[in-house]
């Protein structure tokens, strides 16, 4: 990819259809300021993938970047959006209660 260059429009352009979720992650976070709307995508859809395995480590990832959604919701102004989207994945995922513990310690 071409974030060693700094290019971060092209490496978004470069990264469709062919990056792992690593660098979109990546990617993600290095862009969050000013390619919000992709960075929030992008952690959508990480969050999404992390439904079905379990353990403490997915909960912990999951939570982490939970919190990166809501920073790029908030910075939208569509936090009613991240609330939302929350309480319906709370509602899905309410029989994990290791879970609900981590995402309550991280104030979710």
């Amino acid at each position: 990819m071409l974030l060693d260059d700094g290019d971060l429009d092209a490496a978004w352009r470069e990264a469709i259809g062919r990056a792992d979720d690593r660098q979109l992650q990546r990617l993600a976070d290095l862009s969050r300021e000013t390619r919000l709307v992709d960075a929030l995508a992008v952690y959508l859809r990480l969050v999404g993938q992390l439904k079905e395995p379990t353990g403490d480590r997915v909960y912990e990832r999951m939570a982490r970047l939970l919190l990166d959604a809501r920073a790029c919701h908030r910075a939208l102004g569509t936090e009613e959006e991240f609330t939302a989207c929350l309480a319906a994945l709370r509602t899905e995922l309410k029989r994990r209660r290791k879970l609900m513990s981590i995402l309550d310690r991280h104030g979710l």
